[in-house]
């Protein structure tokens, strides 16, 4: 299986804040834990990327939640790209990714595509990422979208690919 590995990619996407930072935390004894936190309106960005055997690709981030016109948008102009003939794509059991637009872009290249079942988030290795993005974000405290966007940048590079392997081994899809 590991020889069919360069060609499976993981879809997904997840939200990003700048609330997402820490809200706990320690000080010495009698004193105070004081900090800073955002207050007030937020609005959802969204992180949608594919998560490749030997790197996190195709990164990209959006304004707002993701529906079909911005994901056929991302399979145009992000993954497009990125995909080689014979590719394995495995999407979300999500709305935006069944648009008829995408799945022409997707076949044009000559890439197959499989939807998860509804409700099955074990199967989905880029899961792992994303819960590993969010840990770095957090421990970053981006309090401002700028310096989110900046700390999102930098995360992505920090994802080699032995730690991108694991994640396949960990969902399931590797075998000796």
């Amino acid at each position: 299986m590991r020889s069919l590995m360069p060609r499976i990619g993981f879809i997904g996407e997840t939200s990003l804040k700048t609330n997402m930072a820490k809200t706990t935390g320690w000080s010495p004894k009698g004193t105070c834990l004081i900090d800073h936190a955002p207050f007030g309106h937020r609005k959802t960005r969204t992180f949608i990327a594919a998560l490749r055997h030997e790197r996190l690709d195709a990164p990209w981030v959006i304004d707002g939640a993701t529906n079909r016109d911005l994901f056929d948008r991302y399979t145009e102009t992000q993954l497009d790209p990125a995909l080689q003939p014979s590719a394995v794509i495995i999407l979300d059991n999500l709305a935006a990714p069944r648009s008829p637009q995408a799945t022409a872009v997707m076949k044009a290249i000559g890439a197959w595509f499989l939807f998860l079942p509804p409700y099955s988030l074990d199967l989905n290795s880029i899961e792992m990422a994303f819960a590993k993005l969010k840990a770095m974000i957090r421990r970053a405290a981006a309090r401002i979208y700028d310096d989110l966007w900046h700390t999102v940048g930098h995360v992505c590079d920090l994802f080699k690919d032995e730690e991108c392997f694991s994640f396949f081994k960990a969902g399931g899809y590797e075998t000796d």
